[in-house]
This record gives C-alpha cells, sequence and structure tokens, in this order.
C-alpha cells in the first residue's frame, strides 16, 4: 500500500519515470498473473485466462504495465467472493491491443461506475463484509494506463453480477520479417515520409530521425503546405501534428486523403491521448495517432510495418 501511495504521489507531480520499450503485451500480464496467484488460489477461484499465440507488440514500460494488470486482478479477487470465477483476454485489433478483465463478483451499482476509479473509493454493498485496502488500487492502474496512452474502462450489470474491466493500449503493428536475427531490428526499404510540424527545432529533430533510417523526408511548417508538399512528392507516411496554423492536422488528413486515397498511411503526432481525440484523428482519416514526442524505436518500427505492408 506504501508503494503505490508513493507511486500515486509520483504520477501526481510527473515524477514518475517510465522506461518504455518494445513489449509483447502477453508478458506484461503474465508476470501479473504470478503476482496474484497466491491470493487467488487461497480464495479458491477459478483464474481463466486467454492469450492469442503471436505477440501483442505495445511500447511500454514492463513493470509498471503488469503493476497495472495485477492491481486489477487482484481488485476482482478482493470483490469476488470465494469460488469465484475471473477472466481475463487479449487481442489487438486495428491498431489497439484490448485487454478484458471479468469476473463473478460483488459487482458494481450503475451510480457509482463514474467514481469507481477515484482516489480512496472503496464501493462496499450493504450485505457484503468489508475488504481490506485504502481504495488506491484501480486510480493508480488507470493512471499507469493513462501514461502509456491508453484508457481503463468498467462496466456491471449491477450489485451482485460482476464487473469487466478492459484496457485498451496502442499497439505496434506486428514486423513481417520471419528472418531477423534475434536482437536485431529488421531493416525497412526506404520510403518517401512527410512531416508536418510548425516549431522548427521539432520538425528538424523529426527529420534527422528519419533519415537517420534510410527514409526521404520532406518538412511542412503547416497544414496548407503539407496538402501542397503531399500532391507533389506523393508521400507515403504522413506525420502530421495536429495543432498547426493556417490548417491543423485533422483538416490537412483529410484533404491529403482526399486527393491521395488509401496509397498514404497518415499519423497524427499529438500531445492530447484521451479516448475521443483518438475518435477524432480516426475520424479526419488518420491512421494510427502517436503521442508527442514520437519515441524513436516505436516510430522506426510503425514505418516499417508499413513499408512492409505496402
Amino acid at each position: 500500500m506504501t508503494d503505490d501511495l508513493l507511486d500515486v504521489s509520483r504520477i501526481t507531480r510527473n515524477r514518475l519515470e517510465l522506461r518504455r520499450e518494445r513489449i509483447d503485451l502477453r508478458s506484461a500480464i503474465s508476470g501479473a498473473i504470478e503476482t496474484i496467484e497466491p491470493l487467488s488460489e487461497a480464495a479458491g477461484h477459478t483464474v481463466v485466462v486467454d492469450l492469442p499465440g503471436d505477440p501483442i507488440w505495445v511500447y511500454a514500460d514492463l513493470t509498471r504495465l503488469a503493476q497495472a494488470f495485477a492491481n486489477l486482478l487482484n481488485n476482482a479477487v478482493k470483490y469476488t467472493d470465494r469460488g469465484g470465477h475471473i477472466t481475463l483476454t487479449a487481442s489487438a485489433d486495428s491498431g489497439e491491443a484490448i485487454v478484458r478483465l471479468t469476473d463473478s463478483g460483488i459487482g458494481i451499482d450503475p451510480a457509482f461506475l463514474p467514481s469507481i476509479f477515484d482516489m480512496f473509493v472503496q464501493i462496499e454493498p450493504t450485505n457484503h463484509r468489508p475488504r481490506s485496502g485504502l481504495g488506491i488500487g484501480l486510480a493508480l492502474a488507470r493512471r499507469l494506463v493513462e501514461l502509456h496512452h491508453g484508457t481503463l474502462e468498467a462496466c456491471s450489470g449491477g450489485i451482485g453480477k460482476g464487473a469487466t474491466f478492459v484496457v485498451r493500449l496502442p499497439a505496434i503493428a506486428a514486423e513481417r520479417s520471419q528472418t531477423a536475427s534475434p536482437g536485431l531490428r529488421p531493416v525497412a526499404a526506404s520510403c518517401r515520409v512527410l512531416v508536418a510540424e510548425d516549431i522548427p527545432d521539432a520538425a528538424e529533430m523529426m527529420r534527422l530521425m528519419i533519415e537517420a533510417m534510410g527514409h526521404d523526408v520532406r518538412v511542412a511548417a503547416d497544414g496548407a503546405q503539407a496538402v501542397e508538399m503531399a500532391e507533389a512528392f506523393r508521400p507515403e507516411i504522413a506525420l502530421l501534428d495536429i495543432g498547426m496554423p493556417r490548417m491543423d492536422g485533422y483538416e490537412a488528413a483529410r484533404q491529403i486523403r482526399a486527393a491521395l486515397g488509401g496509397r498514404i498511411v497518415l499519423v497524427a503526432l499529438t500531445g492530447w491521448g484521451q479516448e475521443h481525440d483518438r475518435q477524432r484523428a480516426f475520424a479526419a482519416g488518420f491512421d494510427y495517432h502517436v503521442m508527442k514526442p514520437a519515441e524513436p524505436d516505436a516510430l522506426e518500427s510503425l514505418i516499417a510495418s508499413v513499408v512492409s505492408s505496402h
């Protein structure tokens, strides 16, 4: 509990550092399962874990992500009466990694769902024995997921009907090469990349980073210029900042998509990472939603996956 409180304090003060790298989401889930296994066995629960045979690649801090899943599992164990059932599934769909945790526990009154992730909230039906804890496990889990640019939501049919928690995280496309040596990233063929960024230093950093990967790069200073360049340069990938002058990234994406159709992959670069921001980007025609600053390894993997699929 003390460690969780310290972590919440660090997050609140923006002091929690993530050591993110390309990981298989299944590893984080397996680590969390091992953590709560003694508790679930002591409670007599049946825990069913359904993971895909292929890796689900995400860009994450393995330890912190496993901590988030362990907190969710611990919550399921604690709020499920003895001999209950807990099911965890994971999948990848449309650029998202989705983890769904369902329990046969005491359930949640729908009126309390909006506050279930608040600090120190413990919702107990009057006919159930009190559970131990401070009510910070779910709050910390959501904050850790959000630090990974994901979302965590809960739903329940009501008291006595169990609960379901759903984690959604940005997924990295699987690498197609099957012949690369262990530990080595497959080399992507060169492609044309358009970068639209109105901050000169950030634009130059992106240009140098992508050129170092072996790609042909053009840089636009705003959305209107990005549209003009796209028609002349015919890029295979366009990385568009959302907040640009003259024309924002949403409108630039719509116009570029109208001009080039499905031949181009559009990537939104933004500091806005809520679910409604992601949905707005996809509605504008973007294929991917990447939080700024873009991590080099994640960006390289994304470009490599796009090139290999063309």
